[in-house]
């Protein structure tokens, strides 16, 4: 192999990691310095905001620290300096717009137009049915519904059952989806469909992206849930505490292990008449100390 120049490294490492594969715009801004510097071990930031475009500062050293922030005016400049084109380029400056965008409602709008370009750009077919899959809401719900011991293979009956009710065309897309993905098989016993797959896999390029667009749907519902359910027909609990880095791999432990029991609990089940969704989210709510 020929000599190659740090220019060159930058735009074979944007070549066989496109920014589509990325969640963290600052994080693959990291990945393609330290990709360059591994093969030129005197690479430093200096030379990396040159490569980019920029003047010999240390403007990159800062933004990969979080020292500045980054801009949309400067990622354009960067997108320039990386050579993305396309939905690559745009992809990579709506992650920078989510990444400053302080609003709960707009970033949520932001991140609908991340999972819209990352379709987009799916080489197979069938990823994009599994982004489909996971990033709206109702698909394992409707998945769920056929597993009911009364269900019909009816999608205006179907629709009737998800709660918020969905319309009888989403229904049948979404019976559709999941016989396409292979999820379910039609019983001829039964007269109705049922679920194929004990557990739902897919692939690298679309779990990121498809599994937090999934959280999130599910954590809104959860959200309305307060005051569109009864109480009789819900459970909302929260706990807020405080503790060491110790305690909480303990309480992390104790999640999966509750979660691992429940799942075998469930699979023991023979009576099926609803559907029901369980969250569980521990995310910190304070900073964290330095130690020195």
């Amino acid at each position: 192999m020929g000599y190659l120049t740090s220019k060159k490294l930058i735009r074979e490492f944007v070549q066989d990691s496109p920014v589509t594969g990325y969640l963290d715009c600052i994080q693959y801004l990291e990945k393609t310095y330290h990709f360059v510097k591994d093969r030129k071990p005197g690479y430093s930031y200096i030379q990396f905001a040159v490569d980019l475009g920029f003047s010999a500062t240390n403007v990159m050293h800062q933004i990969i620290r979080g020292y500045r922030k980054l801009t949309l005016k400067t990622a354009k400049k960067i997108a320039l300096g990386l050579h993305l084109k396309g939905a690559q380029k745009k992809y990579f400056e709506t992650l920078v717009e989510y990444r400053n965008e302080t609003s709960g409602i707009k970033r949520d709008e932001i991140f609908g137009r991340l999972v819209e370009i990352k379709k987009d750009v799916l080489a197979k077919p069938h990823d994009k049915k599994w982004l489909d899959f996971f990033s709206i809401w109702y698909h394992p719900i409707v998945l769920e519904v056929l597993q009911l011991d009364q269900t019909k293979n009816d999608p205006k009956w179907v629709a009737a059952k998800v709660h918020p009710q969905i319309t009888e065309t989403q229904a049948q897309e979404s019976m559709d989806l999941l016989q396409e993905l292979d999820l379910i098989e039609w019983n001829d016993e039964r007269q109705a469909f049922e679920s194929k797959a004990a557990s739902i896999s897919s692939g690298h390029e679309v779990t990121g992206i498809g599994f937090i667009r999934y959280h999130q749907r599910m954590i809104e519902l959860a959200k309305d849930s307060i005051t569109r359910v009864s109480a009789d027909n819900r459970d909302i609990s929260s706990i807020t505490f405080s503790c060491d880095q110790e305690s909480l791999k303990d309480v992390k432990k104790m999640i999966h292990e509750f979660n691992e029991n429940l799942q075998k609990h469930l699979e023991a089940v023979t009576k099926k008449d609803k559907v029901v969704q369980l969250n569980v989210q521990l995310f910190p709510v304070s900073t964290m100390f330095d130690k020195t």
